[in-house]
Order: structure tokens, then C-alpha cells, then sequence
């Protein structure tokens, strides 16, 4: 997959999918003649209280006559990269939690169209219902999309106007108003950044940055250490806990709300993360947003959708 299409579709969000089979030269380890498939996927889909791997398990044997069995491999998809690489076993027959990004890593590491076999989507009931906007793009075929999150804009209603297009953040309406996170270490800032290439095309998108750039846009590095970001959390939970921040019934943002956790690390320190799998993107921009000090804010979150702080 190269990275042309890769840009192409992810655009201003990002897509998950359950990939085929894990195998090299039309063989793998876990091959399913017992009776068992072997999944690999993320914690968050199999140890949690609200996982929905449980319950796909028990559905799918009640209508087969075969066993589940999850496993999470400690580096992700990472350890079957470097298993193909090696030429070592690979002890799975599918993945569930494949990002487009995952497969551009394959292609470069191990050759095109590696690591995962052409799924037979025609096997697949309601394979038809998904979006065409949301295909992963792959042209192996190897993938099958079944969860989507979206990166916008948040910005001050009480101070800007709602940008309507990429152009308007150039327009000195915007001057010195938009912050740009880093691409190189953040989800969203890498997302806004495809989506600036996807609109401008690889041979205009840096007229594009340079116009952004004239308008006094920073490149915020946003290194979350774990100190900085517990400040930033401890923050936002202060101030929704007094009050002074309320948010809108948008999924994503309640979703990630409450799937986040803490945990306190052997030398005492407390770790916010969103758990393994799942993305923290709209929990840390909310947390930043909150980070900018009291004073009376009402900030849209997609269309018509208001955060307000006070």
C-alpha cells in the first residue's frame, strides 16, 4: 500500500479494521484445523469490564462450530512484523485492530501485500453495508473496516467565526489564532497534516504550510511527558468536577471520557491514558482547551456543538 493512497484515505480521521489472515507464503501457524481461531488484538478489546470481545466470542460460537481464542500480543502488530521479518511462527490467524498506517509499515518492512492474506469479503454478511468513504484503501484487500474516529477543528465561537474551508485559516480573520499540533508526535496534528495533503495535492500542500505560516500559525510540539499531561488532566477533571466545564453528548469525546484510566506506576506516580487500542485525542484536546485559564468560553466541537467553560 503506498503512501499515496494512504493519504488519500485517511483524510481528517482515522479508520480501524479487522485484517485477513496472518500468514507468509499462504501458511501460517495458527490455521485453524482444530477447531480454534486464534485472534490477535488490543487489551481494551478483551480485559476491560465494557470489552466487546466477550460478547463476540460467545455470538460467534453460538452460530459455529468452532472456539475464539484472543490474544494480545505484548508489541501489537509490531511483533508479528518483526515474526515475518525473522521468518519465525505466527501464532494467529486474524487481527482486529489494524490501522491504515499499519499497512503502509507492512508493505515498507516486508514487501507488498505482505503478512496478511486477501480476506473473502464475499463471505462476509453485511460486508456491503459499510461506507465506501470509509474503505482503508488497500488494494490487497487484506482489510475490513468496523470502527472510524474523526479529528475537527475546536475553536472560540465568542472570538473567531467558523472556518468553512482550509483556505479560511490563511485569511486574516485567523491571524495568530490557530494552533497546529506536531505532526511528528501527535494523532490529531498527523491527521490535520494528511488532510492539508490530501486537499492540496503533494505538490501544494507546502504553499499551503507557508501560507499558514504567514498567518502567524505555531507548531505546538505538545510533548506530553507523564508530568505535563497529569497536570493537564488533573485540570480538566478539577474543572468539570467544580462546574466550570460542560460538554455536549458527542460519542467520541463521552467515549473516551469514560474509557479513560489512571494507573500508578511501581515508583508512586499516577499515568492517565487512554486504555490500549482505544485514542485519548479528544480527552487531550478538551484537556488543553481547559488548560487555556477561567475566564467566560464557548467552544464548538464539530457543527453545532457546543463545549462551554466559564
Amino acid at each position: 500500500m503506498d503512501r499515496r493512497t494512504f493519504i488519500g484515505t485517511v483524510g481528517a480521521g482515522t479508520v480501524a479494521g479487522v485484517a485477513g489472515c496472518l500468514t507468509r507464503d499462504g501458511g501460517g501457524n495458527g490455521d485453524g484445523d482444530d477447531g480454534t481461531l486464534r485472534i490477535a488484538t488490543y487489551d481494551s478489546m478483551v480485559n476491560t469490564e465494557n470489552s466487546a470481545g466477550p460478547w463476540l466470542k460467545e455470538a460467534f460460537e453460538a452460530e459455529h462450530d468452532a472456539e475464539i481464542e484472543w490474544t494480545v500480543p505484548d508489541q501489537g502488530l509490531t511483533q508479528y512484523v518483526r515474526s515475518a521479518r525473522e521468518n519465525a511462527d505466527v501464532d494467529a490467524d486474524a487481527y482486529v485492530g489494524v490501522n491504515v498506517d499499519d499497512l503502509v509499515r507492512i508493505d515498507d518492512e516486508l514487501g507488498d501485500g505482505e503478512l496478511l492474506q486477501e480476506l473473502e469479503v464475499d463471505r462476509l454478511d453485511n460486508a456491503d453495508r459499510i461506507r465506501d468513504e470509509l474503505e482503508m484503501g488497500d488494494p490487497h484487500g487484506r482489510v475490513l473496516p468496523y470502527d472510524t474516529g474523526y479529528i475537527c477543528l475546536v475553536y472560540d465561537e465568542t472570538l473567531v467565526d467558523e472556518p468553512e474551508t482550509l483556505e479560511d485559516l490563511t485569511e486574516p480573520a485567523y491571524e495568530d489564532a490557530l494552533l497546529a499540533q506536531n505532526a511528528q508526535n501527535s494523532d490529531p496534528g498527523r491527521a490535520f497534516l494528511l488532510w492539508t495533503i490530501d486537499a492540496h495535492g503533494e505538490g501544494g500542500y507546502l504553499d499551503y504550510w507557508g501560507d499558514l505560516e504567514d498567518n502567524g500559525v505555531p507548531i505546538d510540539a505538545v510533548k506530553f511527558t507523564a508530568s505535563s499531561k497529569r497536570d493537564l488532566i488533573d485540570n480538566l477533571a478539577t474543572r468539570l468536577e467544580m462546574g466550570e466545564i460542560t460538554i455536549p453528548e458527542i460519542p467520541q469525546l463521552t467515549n473516551e471520557l469514560d474509557l479513560y484510566e489512571y494507573e500508578t506506576t511501581p515508583s508512586g506516580n499516577v499515568r492517565y491514558q487512554a486504555p490500549e487500542g482505544w485514542h485519548d485525542d479528544c480527552v487531550d484536546s478538551l484537556a488543553l482547551a481547559a488548560h487555556e485559564g477561567p475566564g467566560p468560553r464557548s467552544a464548538t466541537w464539530g457543527p453545532g456543538r457546543d463545549v462551554q467553560t466559564r
